[in-house]
């Protein structure tokens, strides 16, 4: 019994080192971000200053969030494909926001600008300024409202 014990709470120790050391941050450089993620800030930011970019590890998984100075921030997967932009002042670049649900919020919301946009892997979640959550599919279908 103690034997079981033991190796217990060395696995539990363990694993929590490992935990600890799966999860880093660091600060990086505009040049160490992946070359998709470089154009996509140059197409759609250009006028906006670059103030952090980190790259998150958490395991075999990497993230990449950029934060411009005027308070936009950005998230990337490891492949530079962009994952979120959040504007917490202004309405996120229209070019970004898919046309069928564009459509949708100009039609139920008209007066309602996206400041926040994710893209997922089963579909899309905007937030409105408002304060307004909608999730679509990726057939861009509403699938859940909240407010």
């Amino acid at each position: 019994m103690k034997k079981v014990l033991t190796a217990l709470i060395i696995c539990f120790f363990g694993l929590g080192f490992t935990l600890q050391a799966g999860e880093r941050e660091r600060a990086i450089t505009f040049g160490k971000l992946p070359m998709k993620a470089q154009n996509f800030i140059t197409d759609n930011f250009s006028k906006d200053q670059v103030l952090l970019i980190t790259e998150e590890t958490e395991f075999l998984d990497k993230e990449f969030k950029v934060m411009l100075e005027n308070g936009i921030s950005l998230k990337f997967e490891s492949d530079g494909a962009w994952k979120k932009v959040e504007n917490k002042l202004t309405a996120v670049p229209e070019s970004l926001i898919p046309s069928e649900i564009r459509s949708y919020v100009d039609q139920k919301f008209p007066k309602a600008d996206v400041r926040e946009i994710q893209r997922k892997k089963r579909g899309w979640e905007i937030e409105l300024m408002n304060g307004i959550s909608l999730e679509f599919d990726k057939f861009f279908n509403l699938t859940d409202y909240d407010d």
